[in-house]
């Protein structure tokens, strides 16, 4: 309907001087500090979830830098497009238990806000994830602004969500605040050219969970609901306590383009407690396995893991496990807590210095290609519950640790499962920084093709001698089907042997065209 009748009473200059479309019309004033109550009351009637206003609105920027303020959370109606045209939107807010998991920009389906900034500062009173720039979706009764938010009863997905060209600057002293903070069964997340700076207060700079399809009385009867068709391009995130991007419980995510500065994590992906035993998906999704995929990551000064993908989760105080009980009604074993999630990454580089991981993954089948990793503690870790590996062209560099550990030891299986996997055409020197070690560990394999590698810094090609990585290639007893081929290990400290094979027993475990320094110790099988 035309904006003028939904905005109902609206009279006086305003509505002659400016156009429907601009937030003017409505009395929203820009670069006036004091008009943040009012500018807030009279967009919070013009948008209202239960009044009939869809459209375009827009802030214009006269000056090239003008400020609207506000002073409270505004729920925005299905339809709505915000198109700041590159002013600022300024918040501040001192909250209560009443914010929880919302934000000052709030919306379920059918938004967009686009090119502009926002700037937050937000005082914590109370309540949990609270203090949020945006918020998209919900889940049960989490949000007063959406409350009863079970996705089978919605006539309508939430979901259709855009938010383009947008900075958003955070301020906050508690409740778990986000620049961007999303819940439930979304369909359709767009993310294109954002950039958020958390000031060190944002705990991350988007995360996401899951949500409940149904209400049932006990959570553990319940459907889960799971994003989908999650799409970020092109996003900046630094100075956040946590992760830069974290979700637990979506089901499929791309992301092309994420560079991270000062984060304590790049990415934290998981399955949530849902664990996707019973999910609520549309038609087209099931049948297939949550995914993961990154694709040109810059991280820079991580202060703690670089990437991590959970993909296996214990039941363990999770409602599934019925708690205060702690019974496992369900009775939920291993294979309903494992394999849950694919992953993939993809041109990437990352840096420490970090006592953490630079990429660890449990994910049931992992993807690592085409990336350099330095100054973390262990390069790239696969737990033995990632039964499917291939790590292809990654420099890993200077590691505390392991360049490469495969089948650590964590697993919900007994005995662990075995994997099956590749590590080719990698560059791995500098291991063991902090206690010299393995350039590449090996444990619980029933195959896997060590092939094409170049192992051990030389001053000749890279400036620096190889002073701590050790062997080349570590395999503990319980891994088989070990096969080292046309590797070149160029040096080991100490004069360490490049190949060493612990236990007993042939394990169909081969070195084939060493080059290099190819000393071993083992019962590996004759070389070819």
């Amino acid at each position: 309907m035309p904006i003028e009748a939904a905005f109902g009473d609206a009279t006086g200059e305003a509505e002659e001087l400016f156009s429907p479309e601009d937030v003017r019309h409505y009395g929203i004033v820009p670069n006036v500090a004091a008009a943040a109550s009012k500018n807030t009351a009279a967009l919070k009637a013009l948008v209202n979830p239960a009044g009939t206003f869809t459209g375009k609105l827009i802030f214009p920027n006269t000056t090239g830098s003008d400020t609207y303020f506000f002073d409270d959370l505004i729920a925005f109606h299905e339809g709505v497009h915000l198109d700041l045209l590159n002013s600022t939107l300024s918040f501040a807010r001192t909250g209560s238990a009443r914010d929880s998991a919302s934000g000052f920009i709030h919306a379920i389906r059918d938004f967009t806000i686009e090119n502009g900034r926002i700037i937050t500062n937000y005082v914590f009173k109370g309540g949990y994830n609270t203090g949020n720039a945006l918020a998209f979706g919900g889940r049960g009764a989490d949000t007063a602004l959406f409350p009863n938010l079970y996705d089978r009863q919605l006539a309508v997905p939430m979901g259709n969500i855009s938010v383009r060209n947008l900075r958003i600057t955070g301020g906050a002293s508690g409740g778990n605040a986000r620049g961007i903070f999303m819940l439930g069964g979304i369909d359709g997340i767009v993310i294109d050219n954002v950039a958020i700076d958390g000031q060190k207060q944002f705990t991350e700079g988007i995360y996401y969970e899951f949500g409940w399809a149904t209400g049932e009385a006990r959570e553990l009867e319940r459907q889960s609901s799971h994003a989908v068709n999650f799409r970020v391009t092109n996003l900046a995130v630094k100075n956040v306590v946590n992760a830069a991007f974290g979700a637990s419980g979506a089901f499929d995510i791309v992301i092309d383009g994420l560079q991270v500065n000062d984060v304590g994590h790049g990415c934290l992906i998981g399955t949530g407690e849902a664990l996707y035993f019973r999910p609520w998906l549309p038609p087209g999704a099931r049948g297939r396995r949550p995914s993961f995929v990154l694709r040109n990551f810059i991280g820079e000064a991580i202060r703690n893991v670089g990437v991590a993908v959970t993909g296996a989760s214990k039941i363990s105080g999770s409602y599934l496990d019925n708690p205060p009980a702690h019974n496992n009604p369900l009775n939920i074993g291993p294979d309903q807590q494992t394999d849950l999630i694919d992953f993939v990454i993809e041109n990437f580089s990352m840096s420490g210095p970090s006592k953490n991981y630079g990429i660890v993954t449990s994910a049931a089948e992992a993807q690592i290609r085409k990336g350099t990793i330095a100054q973390f503690e262990r390069g790239i870790v696969t737990t033995q519950e990632c039964t499917s590996f291939a790590i292809d062209s990654v420099k890993i560099l200077d590691s505390g640790s392991f360049g490469i550990q495969i089948g650590q030891s964590v697993t919900l299986h007994t005995p662990a499962r075995l994997a099956t996997g590749s590590v080719g055409n990698c560059f791995i020197a500098g291991s063991g920084t902090e206690g010299k070690c393995a350039g590449v560990f090996v444990a619980t394999t029933r195959r896997c093709v060590i092939e094409a590698n170049r192992f051990g810094f030389v001053m000749d090609t890279d400036g620096k001698a190889e002073t701590t990585q050790t062997q080349a290639v570590s395999v503990a007893a319980d891994a088989s089907g070990v096969v080292c081929r046309n590797n070149d290990v160029a040096a080991t400290a100490d004069g360490a042997v490049a190949y060493v094979l612990a236990g007993a027993g042939l394990r169909d475990c081969r070195i084939e065209n060493p080059g290099g320094i190819h000393t071993a110790s083992g019962a590996w099988l004759a070389r070819r």
